[in-house]
């Protein structure tokens, strides 16, 4: 069943599916519940104010809207790590995103898509137990 998002916004049916997921949440709002002990983030091994620090730049250089999920199975409490962003109709705001180059470095075994008009990217982040070969700076 298409929400009415999905209908006003033409989303492809495996975006629509996680946008509807109960476990898909707004970004910037969840990632600053985390606390000290219970620390949330994107990718593992990732702080919580890196974390916060990476959504706050993606909206800053142009991200209309940023959503973190769960790309399959049971999540971990404090980790959302699929990345949902909704882009800007404003070609510049939208070239900012594309060339985000700490973007690149940690997605998931590879590097971001093209822009190819589309309104939304999702992207799952980068685990370290991956054997892709991507580096991800991790903080001490």
């Amino acid at each position: 069943m298409m929400t009415d998002l999905a209908e006003e916004k033409g989303l492809d049916f495996y975006l629509q599916k996680h946008l509807d997921n109960p476990q898909t949440v707004d970004a910037p709002t969840w990632l600053a519940g985390g606390t000290a002990d219970q620390p949330r983030t994107i990718c593992p091994g990732m702080s919580n104010e890196v974390a916060k620090d990476f959504v706050d730049e993606l909206i800053e250089k142009g991200a209309e809207h940023v959503w973190l999920g769960v790309p399959q199975g049971d999540p971990d409490a404090n980790l959302r790590d699929l990345l949902l962003i909704e882009l800007s109709s404003d070609p510049v705001r939208r070239q900012r995103i594309f060339d985000f180059k700490d973007f690149d470095a940690i997605l998931h075994c590879g590097s971001s898509e093209l822009d190819e008009g589309q309104t939304h990217t999702f992207h799952v982040l980068h685990h370290h137990e991956c054997d892709c070969g991507n580096e991800l700076e991790e903080e001490d």
